[in-house]
């Protein structure tokens, strides 16, 4: 995410941080209690 935000690449960094939420979703909802 850091990296699209430094190329300035808005659509590469809004893909890289949907994807960062998703997986806290998904670790978040498996009850694992990790949000690494």
């Amino acid at each position: 995410m850091l990296e699209a935000i430094e190329r300035r690449d808005p659509e590469a960094a809004g893909q890289a941080m949907r994807a960062h939420l998703e997986n806290a979703r998904r670790k978040f909802n498996s009850g694992s209690g990790r949000l690494d």
